[in-house]
Formats: structure tokens, sequence, C-alpha cells
């Protein structure tokens, strides 16, 4: 790096970790009904109201079933089955070298008021199954149907990492993939299928993995919510953590409001049938298995936490709901010097909720090593360009990080926004970086002695400064190969 040769006037601000991964920060009308206009949104918050709600609900809201504590975590992926009764479900995410703890086949129909052994029914990888009822309540909406009925069956042995596993054999009117929205109602009708693994695996954290499940038809706010106990006090920082929503009958072209988490609504649990396959139904396939990490939503202290559906003119079948946290943030899993909480959540310097730091948006990974180089640039001008750097600068300092004596991992590309009045072409390896007020000598001068470390850092928001080094040149590189 000393001999990096750069045409704008820089700095550089590095996180404290190890290695390199350069990163940033018209429709048919549906023949179901639908509810009443929703009302307000409903509230969340860290104290248990096991699913006291006060519009239309049926059923019962989530229950515990299982949870477990272990170094490893979960990962789920669902389908949608209506008018089709087979399909296929791609598992991903479970790391290379886990072991398949526990998994969970969960699925939904909507028939009659007398149930036939035949909802219960269906094959698994191949297998038979026949599943246990877990909850029963008002159908969601459809008016050939009057009850609606969630089921699991336990599939550990069948699932043995990532992969396709095939479902067949479910309770299905008719089996041809006919559009819901666009044709006549044959029931009994079935959702869809959503497949929950726990695995372990030696180099994770400690974490814990709560799942419940019942029947929920849910079609107002404030709607229906459960409380996922941790059965401990979350750490400080909080650990990661991450929920998944599990239900039917969301559609593209009807509205609810937001599903919320301790409060917080969750953009992510969107209740559109967004599973697979594809193409999808014209307004969705109802089925969603919505996973979302959950950032800065549970708090130090927290012992569990509140999660609330609600429905709208579009009618929810609530089925099951998944929570995994790390018992530790104060734990640095993957070695790179930043701590497993920081990671998940961000760095907040002093401890006032205010997020100094923001690492998961840059792409931090509690499990994998990270390093980030930020690109600061000079100058005293009040709209930029200022000393933008050109594109064949950041290329030669991410030769250097490469280069570096250290254990290769598997890389990861960051992201970099386009900027107005960016002089270089967008490029995907560095954060953009903040304009600095300069003016700031680049190296040494004659007579006036090495660049000190505090000539970079003064520059660097006080809040900033635990957890960043702000340096120049050839020192920075001195640093690096140090570690």
């Amino acid at each position: 790096m000393g001999k990096l040769k750069v045409r704008a006037r820089l700095a550089i601000v590095m996180a404290t970790a190890l290695t390199v991964a350069a990163v940033a920060g018209g429709v048919a009308t549906p023949t179901k009904a639908t509810a009443a206009p929703p009302v307000a949104t409903g509230s969340g918050g860290i104290a248990p109201d096991h699913g006291k709600s006060a519009g239309p609900t049926s059923g019962a809201e989530p229950v515990a079933y299982k949870n477990f504590l272990l170094k490893g975590g979960y990962v789920s992926a669902g389908v949608g089955l209506r008018n089709r009764g087979a399909g296929n479900i791609s598992l991903g995410g479970i790391p290379s070298g886990a072991k398949v703890k526990a998994a969970y086949l969960y699925w939904s129909v909507l028939g009659a008021t007398a149930e036939p052994l035949s909802y219960r029914k269906g094959s698994f990888a191949g297998t038979g199954i026949t599943g246990t009822k877990v909850g029963s309540g008002a159908s969601a909406c459809w008016p050939s149907t009057t009850t609606g009925y969630a089921y699991r069956a336990e599939v550990t042995t069948k699932v043995k990492g990532n992969g396709n596993y095939s479902l067949a054999g479910f309770a299905s009117g008719v089996r041809d993939g006919r559009d819901p929205f666009a044709t006549a109602e044959v029931p009994p009708l079935t959702e869809g299928a959503s497949l929950v693994v726990v695995f372990e695996k030696s180099t994770y954290p400690e974490t814990r993995v709560v799942i419940k499940n019942g029947y929920t038809m849910v079609q107002s706010a404030p709607g229906a919510s459960t409380w996922m106990s941790f059965g401990f006090s979350a750490s400080n920082p909080v650990g990661a953590v991450k929920t998944t929503f599990i239900g039917g009958d969301g559609q593209s072209n009807a509205t609810e409001p937001p599903s919320l988490v301790n409060g917080i609504p969750i953009a992510a649990a969107d209740w559109d049938g967004t599973d697979g396959p594809l193409p999808r139904y014209s307004a969705g396939n109802l089925w969603d298995t919505d996973t979302v990490n959950l950032v800065n939503v549970v708090k130090p202290g927290h012992t569990g936490a509140t999660v609330r559906v609600q429905g709208g003119s579009d009618c929810l079948a609530w089925v099951a709901q998944v929570l995994s946290i790390g018992r530790n943030g104060n734990l640095d899993t993957d070695g790179d010097k930043l701590k497993d909480g920081w990671e998940a959540n961000g760095y907040d310097a002093n401890n006032d909720g205010i997020v100094d730091v923001n690492l998961p948006a840059m792409g931090a990974s509690v499990v994998h090593k990270d390093l980030f180089v930020e690109m600061d640039y000079m100058g005293a001008q009040t709209t930029c360009p200022c000393y933008l750097p050109q594109t064949a600068d950041l290329n030669r300092i991410v030769a250097v990080f490469a280069g570096a004596p250290q254990a290769k991992q598997p890389r990861r590309q960051g992201r970099h926004p386009a900027a107005p009045g960016r002089r270089c072409s967008p490029w995907g390896g560095l954060q953009p970086g903040r304009r600095q007020p300069g003016p700031l000598r680049r190296r040494p001068e004659p007579g006036r002695g090495p660049v000190r470390r505090d000539q970079g850092q003064e520059l660097l928001p006080p809040a900033r400064q635990d957890l960043l080094l702000h340096d120049l040149g050839a020192r920075l590189r001195r640093w690096f190969e140090q570690r």
C-alpha cells in the first residue's frame, strides 16, 4: 500500500477484523371472500399477551412445541400446494459439516367441518406420512369450505441436508394446477407446506431455537399474538436473532396491517403467497414461509419476544412460528475481532440505542470472518465531486488486501450504491464512505516528520473510533500484516 499512488486525497477506515471480505454495507379478482377493512395496528412489546385480541379470529395462536439450546440454528423453506396436492421444497442454508438435529413438516387444509383422515395424509421424500393435527378453526374466507386445519409430521430421518424434497398425495379437489383466482373452488384445498430443520455445528454459537404451532384464522387487527420465550435474558450486545412466519392464504391483491415483533413492523413478512413454485398464480401461491433477521428488535435484558399477525381484507391462516437467538452476543464466534452482537445488530458505541456502525447492513456475518474497508474522500467543497477516487485506485487497494498473508476465505462482494456526481464508474468492492472536510496530508512531507495516526483519527467521529482504524497509506498495510 505504501507504493499506491492515488490521484485523490484519501483516508481509509477499516473495521478491526482479520481476513478479507471487502463489502459495503392487473390481477384476476379472487374467488375467496374478503374481510372488513383493517382497523388500527396492534401493539407488541416484550411482555407476553398470549393471543388476546379484539378482532375476529378463530382457532388458537401457535403454542409451544419444541425448543432447543445448541450450537447451531435452523433453516426453513416452503411450497404452495393449492390445486396441486404435490410439489417440491428446495431447502438451503444448512452449513457444510452440520448435522441435522430435527426436521418437521407443516401443512394446512381448508375443507369440511367433519375432518376426513385424508387431510392428515401425504408423502414426503417418497415415504408416506400421517400428520398430527396441531389446530383448527374457521376457514380462511373461501366460501366452499367451513374449517381450516393445520398438521405437523416429524421427518428427521428423511432430511439429510440441503436439496429438493418431494411432496405428493396431499388432499386436493383438483391436481392440475389451475389458477384458484380464475376458476371455481373444488375442496378440499391444501394451502401449502413448510419444512423446518434444526441443525448442529460445533463452530456455531450457542443458540436457542423455539418452535410454536397451531391454527389461527386472522381477519382483522390487532389479530393474534404469541410469546416466544428465550429461557434466558438477552445479552448486551444481543446475539443474532431471526424468525420465520409460516401460514396460508396470503395473496398479493389483498392487504393487511403489518405483522409485528415487539411492536415493530416486519416488512419481510408480506403474506403475499410468495412461496414457490414459479410462475406463481395470478395473486400468489397462497402459502408463505417468510424468514427475517431481526436487527435491533430484541433489546438487552429481554426474555422473549411477542410476535403478532394481523389480518385485513386478506384473511390469513397462521400455522407456525420459529425463532432463534444467540445466547451470548459478546462472543466472537468467527474470530474476526468483531463481537457476534455487533455483526448481528450493529455497533452502539455508548449504549444509547443508536447504531453508530451498521455492520449488518454492510454484510457482516457471525460465522464468517469480515473485513470492511471504507474509502473517505477529502475536500472543503459543500457539493461533490470533491476528490473522488477513480476505479483503478480502488482496485489497487483491494489488490493490497487480497495479497495480504492471511488464510483465504470465500470472497463476498460488497455493495456500492451510485452516488450523484461520482467521477468513477460504479464498483462493488468498497463501501462509498464519507466526504471529509480536509485538507489532510496523504504521505510524509520533507522536513515535517512521519504521518501520525491521530492526523487521520481526528477526522473519525468519536462514536466510531473504538471500532474502526482511521489511517493513511503504508501504516495501514503494516498494521494489517502485523496481524
